[in-house]
């Protein structure tokens, strides 16, 4: 719903491209399905609108036009700003907010309730839904949504979560979010701390690691490689990724020879990071 928060994703290279007409929107979809080329579209307006207009479209032509769905909308703050509702332009919601907090709250209950009604279809028809982890499924129950698992006690949701559904057994293993950043902010140490990372988690793998964690340092080389020829960097030079103990120390180690070694310029700074890095 915010034009500035779209545009910086969009001129950070997140997005290909963005549009704040409906019917173009799905154009776009289909046209990428069609070819089968890679999009990232981004839509100007609220979310529920996109929803409805995704169940319309299938309901007329019985093409489901999106096989995977979540929602990231900041729902741990609903009703600060975090969801606007529908039914108001964002302008308008954050006008109402300001002066009418309450009514503010009851048309973000309503327009959770008018999302999920489309999620649900959409689920029906095929579509493979999961909570982000922001709190969508809790606060969409608190609404009244029909979220809930039938036959399940109250708070146990239909649709899995994140953790659940994509990170599997990952926590299991050890692994979690962490990140480094080059106290240097030069774009040349990332790229040095990069490759002894790959260089490190390769050298882990060839010791010998079972194949449930072999796969994990997999996934990490292949994002380290693909976020530094993407130019995944926004704001500081820093670099996220999921490792276990034993990973976390080895690239310690490293980055603080390469530092000794002045292949670094400065200190490499290792901290915890958000779940969702």
């Amino acid at each position: 719903v915010n034009l500035a928060a779209l545009e910086k994703r969009y001129n950070q290279g997140w997005l290909m491209e963005w549009t704040n007409d409906l019917s173009h929107c799905i154009h776009r979809i289909r046209q990428a399905r069609k070819e089968l080329t890679s999009l990232s579209l981004g839509y100007h307006g609220n979310v529920v609108s996109l929803w409805q207009r995704l169940v319309q479209e299938y309901e007329m032509t019985e093409e489901l036009l999106v096989e995977l769905g979540s929602d990231q909308t900041s729902l741990h703050n609903p009703y600060g700003g975090g969801y606007y509702p529908v039914q108001l332009s964002f302008a308008d919601g954050q006008q109402c907010l300001e002066t009418h907090p309450e009514r503010f709250k009851e048309l973000v209950q309503e327009s959770l309730r008018l999302q999920v009604d489309a999620i649900n279809k959409l689920a029906a028809a095929g579509m493979h839904f999961w909570d982000y982890g922001n709190a969508f499924l809790l606060e969409a129950s608190r609404a009244g949504a029909k979220v809930d698992k039938p036959g399940a006690s109250r708070g146990i949701f239909a649709y899995p979560s994140y953790v659940q559904d994509i990170m599997g057994d990952i926590f299991s293993l050890g692994f979690g979010p962490f990140r480094w950043v080059c106290t240097s902010a030069m774009p040349t140490d990332l790229e040095v701390t990069d490759n002894i990372a790959i260089t490190v988690l390769e050298n882990i793998i060839k010791s010998g690691v079972a194949d449930n964690v072999r796969h994990q340092y997999e996934d990490n080389c292949h994002w380290i490689k693909e976020a530094g020829h993407n130019k995944l960097v926004v704001g500081s030079q820093a670099r996220i990724l999921y490792s276990d103990r034993g990973g976390r120390v080895a690239l310690a180690l490293a980055f603080n020879k390469a530092v000794a070694d002045g292949k670094l310029h400065v200190s490499i700074y290792l901290l915890w990071n958000y779940q969702y890095g």
